[in-house]
């Protein structure tokens, strides 16, 4: 491989990089999706093996399974205090229009 091409290389990955949040205290990786961030409670425990995507938002002592997949791409997905999403489980919107709220 070309120094060029390396640095390109390098470059790529770096940009892709800054889409990711990595919260430290939580060991957790979030997905940001056209500017919209998932919101997690302190009080919260969202599994490493979870995905978070776009506009979510995580409310007081919910908990998020492994394998769950929570896409808030098109609307927001709010999950409500004490609500559990188990092990493979899979929120997602379709439109706009279709919001979710649980709990």
């Amino acid at each position: 491989m070309r120094k060029n091409e390396l640095k390109y290389q390098e470059l790529k990955i770096s940009c892709y990089l800054k889409k990711i949040i990595i919260l430290d205290e939580l060991n957790m990786v979030l997905l940001e999706h056209k500017g919209k961030k998932p919101e997690i409670s302190k009080n919260s425990f969202v599994s490493p093996m979870a995905t978070l995507i776009g506009d979510v938002k995580v409310n007081d002592n919910v908990i998020i399974w492994p394998g769950a997949i929570i896409r808030g791409e098109n609307a927001s997905i709010n999950i409500g205090e004490y609500t559990t999403i188990f092990d493979g489980g899979l929120l997602f919107t379709r439109s706009q229009k279709s919001s979710i709220h649980i709990g």
